[in-house]
């Protein structure tokens, strides 16, 4: 029988309560820990907001003004910071994942046995963390969400196998972290660019293309048909080109490209100049687009960006997103329900349509998106209750043209004492564009609830006249409205646009005009100069409430050539952009920089 010795006993006691816990132990507190921090993630923290909630509150249009622009940097900086929080909720999952798996010291072991499991239980987690608190990841929230917690999940795995390592390999991940995100960024950036572009030349848009534009869309109208109505249209690859070339123009890019369309498939080809490195981004992208009664079709079976051919089953994700983002956006769903067949063949895209209802839904959210602020609205629904109130009174023999500034500024100045001078010259413009320009705008503007008091108010403001001519006040306060709507380019455009129809006389035109040039781009000017920051605003309040005269605002016209045809237009200035038309230009925008109240900065005042 073998002796009992207390002492030993108290030994071996002592030794196993100085023992360390068992990997074991530590692993399963990792687990119940990341059990717990999933619990966290579904019921304590709000992952439902995404960047573009906040961002969309400003109009991308006034982006140009300063103090949106501030706004827009701000909010896309709050949107940047909050999406990196998100990242950083999720990545807990990959480093408590991590954490919970055996210790491996060889580097290629720890990376098939250690990261790559705890990264896919990371995504995993996350995928079921976003399905039950953001919404299905086929929405394009979910899809944020989830993007940014796999992310996270992963960067997770990767803090979480260095740090089983100990505290020195885990300092030292960072550093190598950063490394490799600027060897990353350096090698990307080589894979996407190229240092020449394609071969291609893009479309010139001039005065014949745009007229083409305008009678192929003419009488396209979906909101003009009747209930049961179907009617077709066919656009070429021709067509697209000068479409995209046209936008694209609106905002400062003219890239080349060209639209093809072979079977049932489109190709497009765009060549961009990446500034600072004198180099080009070349994107091709073959689409495979067929809608079937308001059903969206979409596939990508090529895509390459530079010298990088994205894979097949990155670019089907891509067409699936795509595809449902379409189909559940609240602009383009009215769009897409109404058509009834979209086929893309060797001549074009056919499509075959009906009656849409685009007032509903469609126009209110565009002008959610793309229009003024809601406080430009409010102060442009007080001017036109203002000018309800006093235009009755005016006399038909006044000079309105004046008074109307005046009196919109004046009112723009006192209610800028508890608001936004800014918006509230922007609401005073608009109301005096469809007061003075044309009542359409009020529908584009969000102020078709108003349409009966702007009906009644223009009966008394039918005779405003600048310098003399109707036509002239009505470009210059169109073009002003439109300000409020777009940019300076838009508003430029279109007023172009309109001249370059006019020019066409075998269809009706009254000849393109350099006068009406004129009177659009002062307009366009005044606006800019009157919304562009606050002490600009201000300045422009303060001169027009003491009264102003005409030549502050609109130069003489007098040698500006009016009523030509299309052919004495190219005969005599080349046409549209030609070296004659040019120097026209030229001339005026001289004529308009000598206008004190239309250069954005010091007002002299009297």
């Amino acid at each position: 029988m073998r002796n009992y010795r207390p002492e030993s006993v108290r030994a071996r006691m002592e030794t196993h309560r100085d023992k360390p816990p068992s990997h074991n132990s530590i692993r399963f507190g990792w687990i119940f820990l990341l059990a717990i921090y999933v619990g966290i993630l579904m019921f304590l923290v709000d992952l439902t907001t995404t960047p573009a909630t906040d961002i969309n509150a400003v109009s991308i249009w006034e982006i140009e003004q300063d103090n949106a622009r501030q706004e827009w940097l701000a909010l896309a900086w709050a949107g940047f910071a909050r999406s990196m929080g998100t990242l950083l909720w999720f990545a807990p999952l990959g480093i408590f994942a991590a954490l919970a798996l055996p210790r491996r010291k060889r580097f290629f072991t720890r990376a098939i046995t250690v990261f790559a499991p705890a990264a896919l239980a990371a995504v995993a987690l996350g995928y079921v963390v976003t399905e039950l608190t953001v919404g299905p990841s086929d929405t394009a929230r979910g899809l944020w969400v989830l993007s940014l917690g796999t992310l996270g999940g992963v960067l997770g795995a990767a803090v979480g196998t260095a740090a089983a390592r100990g505290a020195i390999p885990l300092l030292m991940f960072f550093p190598k972290l950063a490394a490799a995100a600027i060897a990353i960024a350096a090698v990307g950036t080589f894979l996407v660019t190229s240092t020449t572009p394609f071969d291609i030349k893009g479309p010139h848009v001039g005065s014949e293309d745009r007229r083409h534009l305008v009678q192929l869309l003419r009488g396209h109208n979906p909101m003009t048909l009747r209930a049961g109505e179907t009617r077709a249209i066919v656009i070429s690859s021709r067509d697209i080109e000068l479409m995209l070339a046209s936008g694209l123009s609106l905002v400062g890019a003219t890239p080349p490209l060209t639209v093809e369309t072979r079977n049932e498939d489109t190709l497009v080809r765009i060549s961009a100049h990446v500034p600072y490195l004198d180099r080009f981004i070349n994107l091709t992208i073959r689409l495979r687009i067929r809608v079937e009664r308001g059903i969206l079709d979409l596939g990508v079976p090529q895509l390459r960006l530079g010298s990088i051919r994205v894979p097949g089953p990155v670019r089907g994700a891509l067409a699936k997103f795509a595809e449902t983002l379409v189909q559940r956006d609240e602009t383009l769903s009215p769009v897409l329900s109404g058509i009834d067949d979209l086929v893309v063949g060797n001549i074009g895209v056919a499509i075959s349509y009906r009656r849409m209802d685009l007032q509903g839904k469609f126009l209110p959210t565009v002008l959610a998106r793309l229009g003024p602020g809601e406080d430009a609205l409010r102060a442009a629904r007080a001017q036109l209750a203002h000018f309800a109130e006093v235009a009755p009174g005016w006399a038909h023999n006044e000079a309105l043209f004046e008074k109307s500034l005046q009196t919109a500024f004046e009112l723009a100045k006192n209610r800028s004492e508890t608001g936004n001078p800014i918006a509230e010259n922007s609401g005073a413009l608009l109301a005096l564009s469809t007061l003075l320009g044309h009542p359409q705008l009020s529908v584009f503007a969000g102020l078709e609830s108003e349409a009966q008091t702007i009906r009644h108010t223009r009966r008394f403001l039918r005779n405003t006249r600048l310098r003399g001519r109707r036509d002239w006040s009505r470009h210059f306060f169109v073009s002003a409205g439109l300000m409020q709507l777009s940019t300076v380019a838009v508003s430029d455009a279109v007023g172009l646009l309109k001249e370059e129809l006019d020019a066409d006389m075998d269809e009706g035109g009254s000849g393109f005009s350099f006068a009406d040039l004129l009177a659009d781009r002062a307009g366009t000017m005044f606006a800019r100069a009157a919304t562009l920051d606050v002490s600009g605003a201000e300045r422009i309040q303060a001169a027009m409430s003491s009264g102003i005269d005409v030549s502050e605002v609109f130069p003489p016209a007098d040698g500006l050539r009016e009523g030509l045809a299309d052919d004495v237009l190219r005969r005599d200035f080349g046409g549209v952009g030609g070296d004659g038309y040019q120097r026209v230009i030229d001339d005026i925008e001289a004529r308009l920089s000598r206008c004190p109240l239309l250069r954005p900065g010091r007002i002299e005042l009297d």
